[in-house]
């Protein structure tokens, strides 16, 4: 779960019913000490009037969904889709309640009609236009970077930023991964582990997981990167003009060209100590 992520309070006992909305305020992370071990943090409670099971159950769409024909048995962490949200907003409205005042979530579904169907489209369809509203041109982006680890095995990156091929000495300055739908943790500490992998083999100094709602952005701090330090924008928020230029002062052009001259400073200044030795 993402800071901002709307919650859902259903309670089961005595009464079952939604009790109230919340809001994620930190990351979900894994607490080794704790007996549940997943834990999320959530705040900014607004109280709403109780939608009953079995108003829940007898609805045409949400009695549809499986964790309320299992009767909300283990429906910790379930994921509600926009359109299940709408219809619980319309039985708070059917209460007279004003729904004005509750959270509401981005319309990535809806605000983007591109039919994505694999990785591939989410490359060409939204990553690439985003590349190039932060001011790069295809010729600043290498695509399926050749990366060679452990005994001679290949990877191929799909995005590098201020990349150097060249066989033994191969770097870049950023990267980027893409995935069709990063739809749990689980699924994205796998794909953070695989660009962390490329990140410090290739010496970079930030990568960026992509998939069909946004991006994530990471930046090392103390030669690390950690799964818990992120940026993240969807792509609805980076159809606004703020949002972007606060993007740009992230991964934008010059910012990398930035980090590329310092690159080339830095191995300059260690070519000419060894030939000074």
């Amino acid at each position: 779960m993402r800071p901002g992520d709307i919650v859902l309070m259903y309670c089961q006992s005595p009464r079952s019913y939604i009790h109230s909305i919340w809001r994620v305020v930190v990351p979900g992370y894994n607490d080794p000490y704790f007996y549940f071990y997943s834990m999320v943090k959530i705040g900014w409670p607004i109280k709403v009037p109780h939608i009953r099971f079995s108003e829940i159950a007898k609805h045409p769409l949400l009695g549809k969904k499986p964790i309320v024909r299992g009767k909300f048995q283990a429906a910790t962490g379930s994921t509600f889709s926009i359109e299940e949200y709408d219809a619980i907003l319309e039985l708070m409205k059917s209460k007279d309640f004003d729904v004005d005042i509750l959270p509401m979530p981005s319309r990535i579904e809806k605000a983007l009609t591109l039919e994505l169907n694999n990785e591939r489209d989410v490359e060409i369809m939204l990553l690439e236009p985003l590349l190039e509203k932060l001011g790069f041109t295809e010729n600043d982006w290498i695509r399926q970077f050749v990366v060679r680890m452990g005994r001679g095995q290949r990877n191929y990156p799909d995005y590098v930023l201020g990349g150097n091929p060249k066989h033994g000495e191969e770097t870049a300055v950023a990267l980027v991964e893409c995935k069709y739908h990063i739809d749990r943790q689980a699924t994205l500490i796998d794909a953070f582990r695989q660009a962390k992998s490329y990140a410090l083999r290739l010496q970079s100094e930030l990568f960026v997981l992509a998939d069909k709602q946004g991006v994530w952005i990471f930046l090392k701090r103390k030669n690390e990167f950690s799964c818990d330090n992120y940026h993240y924008k969807n792509w609805t928020e980076l159809s606004n003009p703020d949002v972007l230029h606060e993007l740009s002062l992230v991964i934008g052009k010059r910012v990398i060209n930035n980090l590329i001259s310092k690159s080339k400073s830095k191995s300059k200044s260690k070519r000419d100590k060894v030939m000074h030795k």
